[in-house]
């Protein structure tokens, strides 16, 4: 993405500059998981999640004095140029672990889980 703005950093007055943001990235997300009954009316399960990806953000600002309004010190400012950038690695892991105990009738079901991040 590119801004075109007529602000200046140091001044009320108008200077032509270009603003260039880049944003990148992205986020993927695996899931294993299992179940199996251990009694009559009893399973257990447990699920493993696991999340990695990245995000940038990179931004350029270029600020001139075309029109020469800035010719004295400490004013004096012909050109402006100004980049910041932020990277960063996104984990994470979850685990859950999961009982479940039916009574034989239909929809009657008593179900616990305990996840956790890590």
């Amino acid at each position: 993405m590119q801004i075109l703005s007529t602000s200046c950093t140091n001044s009320e007055r108008k200077c032509p500059a270009a603003i260039n943001i880049i944003e990148g990235g992205g986020l993927n997300h695996w899931t294993v998981g299992g179940a199996m009954d251990v009694g009559p009316n009893l399973s257990v399960g447990i699920s493993l999640n696991f999340a990695s990806g990245s995000y940038s953000y990179n931004q350029t600002v270029a600020e001139s004095d075309t029109r020469n309004m800035y010719p004295i010190p400490p004013n004096d400012f012909q050109q402006f140029n100004y980049e910041s950038t932020y990277n960063d690695d996104i984990n994470g892991l979850m685990h859950s672990l999961d009982l479940c105990l039916e009574n034989g009738k239909i929809l009657n079901r008593i179900c616990y889980s305990n996840g956790k991040h890590v």
